[in-house]
């Protein structure tokens, strides 16, 4: 998704992002259950990202800011 929004493809983004949604819901249960803390922090992440790339007018710079913002919460969470 990062890809696609420094490349300005933003119905690729758009692909991507309810890819991530669907995937993220179909695992919720399960990743809830192992750090509910985290998931509820990983999913505010997730819902700006999702606002951001879906805008009727997305903005780059705050795609590509939420976008690493969230990735860097998952990468913390992953250590």
């Amino acid at each position: 998704m990062l890809y696609d929004v420094n490349s300005n493809n933003f119905t690729s983004a758009k692909k991507g992002a309810d890819n991530l949604e669907h995937q993220w819901d179909t695992s919720e249960s399960k990743l809830r259950k192992m750090d509910g803390t985290t998931w509820t922090k990983i999913d505010g992440t997730i819902d700006v990202v999702l606002a951001a790339v879906r805008s009727s007018n997305p903005n780059v710079s705050k795609c590509k800011s939420s976008l690493k913002n969230s990735l860097s919460v998952l990468n913390g969470a992953n250590t």
